[in-house]
């Protein structure tokens, strides 16, 4: 039996709030927009609900990416275009490649040992141009990313679909993820054991459906639960 490990990349292994804050700070720049830092974090609001209700199926990837920016331009009063900005930002966003501390450190341990994929809700040229720049993407066997797959996290026929990609059995498998909804209740729907990076050191979930079966606030500590 070998043990297959999937990795959430945003908020796992890749720093998303830094590169999101660079390339806004660029996207601001650029625009001539407003810099000041609640409009930094207006955007991240506005974002996150947009892929929250990407997880949901309740829009598209191609909504959600133009959503964010016509909602948030709106608020702003710009008569920009947000086609033409969200293209901008994207650029921009696929250049941050900052890595969540021990992310090296963790996956070079583990690399030789255990067959590593990436397991991500993303687009995919903006994913994999990070993953690149990281340095992480050598670790990886097979790396994928929803919009690739025309699936998401936490959907079981995205988990079903890396099952029967690297040929392994639901018990054999681990999901290592900072979303209690994309990682923790995705794989826990699919019967992968879940693993939940906590670093904020939150309280667990009182639903039972997003209760990992363990869960670390480093990510070295992952080293301990592993056979």
């Amino acid at each position: 039996m070998s043990l297959h490990i999937l990795f959430d990349l945003d908020g796992t292994l890749l720093n998303f709030r830094e590169a999101e804050y660079d390339a806004l700070a660029s996207l601001f720049n650029h625009f001539s927009m407003d810099s000041a830092e609640e409009n930094f974090q207006l955007f991240s609001q506005i974002n996150q609900s947009q892929w929250d209700l990407f997880e949901d199926n309740l829009v598209t990837l191609t909504q959600l990416r133009f959503n964010r920016f016509k909602q948030f331009l709106e608020v702003l009063g710009s008569d920009l275009d947000p086609s033409l900005v969200a293209t901008y930002y994207e650029n921009q966003l696929a250049q941050g490649a900052h890595l969540i501390t021990e992310a090296h450190e963790l996956m070079g341990q583990l690399h030789g040992k255990y067959p590593l994929y990436a397991a991500t809700n993303g687009i995919e040229h903006i994913q994999t141009q990070r993953l690149a720049k990281s340095g992480l993407d050598h670790y990886f066997e097979k790396v994928f990313i929803s919009e690739a797959m025309g699936v998401s996290k936490p959907d079981t026929a995205y988990f079903n679909h890396v099952l029967s990609a690297i040929e392994a059995e639901p018990s054999d498998v681990i999901m290592v993820g900072d979303s209690l909804n994309s990682d923790i209740y995705g794989g826990n729907q699919s019967n992968l054991t879940t693993v939940w990076y906590n670093p904020h050191n939150y309280e667990l979930p009182i639903d039972i459906d997003r209760r990992p079966n363990y869960q670390i606030q480093h990510l070295m500590q992952l080293i301990s639960i592993l056979p």
